[in-house]
């Protein structure tokens, strides 16, 4: 992944999502509480002009995790359109049709407690 920071993902990711290597990072949201946030979104760019979200948390929920990050991008109004799917060359669902999603949609880390998941996301201005 390229970026003017030094900001790293686990191996296990980027192994579930080779696209990733590729992708231009920009920023991070954080939620507002101080003290230990169970959620960080970072934000990504593509060659092809889109936008992803990396999602590192304890606990999934992409539909509430998708609103927190609307609330948490203020004008851009940054939302989840779907979630990709590790190790399946690109594959995604829908969010409606997570529910009966008979695959996992996470990658743990084999280092920290987080899960990861990355959703492809739509920018309002």
């Amino acid at each position: 992944m390229k970026n003017l920071l030094n900001f790293k993902l686990p191996p296990e990711l980027e192994s579930a999502f080779p696209a990733i290597k590729d992708m231009v990072y920009i920023r991070t949201f954080t939620p507002t509480v101080p003290f230990y946030p169970d959620t960080l979104f970072h934000l990504l760019h593509t060659k092809e002009d889109n936008y992803l979200a990396i999602v590192a948390t304890d606990h999934p929920d992409p539909i509430n995790q998708s609103s927190e990050l609307k609330n948490l991008s203020s004008h851009y109004k940054i939302e989840f359109v779907n979630l990709l799917l590790p190790r399946t060359d690109g594959e995604t669902v829908e969010l409606n049709q997570l529910s009966s999603l008979a695959k996992n949609f996470t990658v743990r880390s084999l280092t920290d407690h987080w899960k990861y998941y990355i959703a492809t996301v739509k920018l309002t201005l």
